[in-house]
């Protein structure tokens, strides 16, 4: 489970500079992000205990909502006229980005760490 999770953050972080200059690969970032939690994270099983269960659920739930969000942004940012606008969308998308490594960061803690052989 995590380790989905744990490659899906490095992706969120590799696009932080993308994001700082507005690049034009911005737009291919952010298809192949939505592409690999298609793939990666949407179906990632939920942990087998009831608690964790649930706080994993809610995280999948916040994980989807800022994809969404974000890919709205990325829309917006396209056709953003004003310098302003476009920094404002930019420094939205960031907050995004930090959420979405907040969430994995989360995620990732609730799948214990495996120490030593399986009895």
């Amino acid at each position: 489970m995590a380790i989905a999770h744990q490659q899906f953050r490095s992706n969120l972080q590799a696009l932080r500079p993308q994001l700082q200059d507005d690049r034009p690969s911005l737009a291919a970032a952010l298809t192949h992000l939505q592409a690999q939690y298609h793939s990666q994270i949407l179906p990632a099983p939920a942990p087998a205990t009831d608690p964790l269960a649930a706080r994993f659920q809610s995280l999948q739930t916040e994980i989807a909502k800022q994809m969404r969000l974000l890919s709205l942004d990325a829309m917006f940012l396209k056709t953003a006229r004003q310098a302003e606008k476009r920094l404002d969308r930019l420094a939205q998308m960031q907050q995004r980005l930090d959420l979405l490594e907040k969430y994995c960061e989360a995620i990732e803690d609730l799948d214990p760490p495996h120490t030593g052989s399986p009895p």
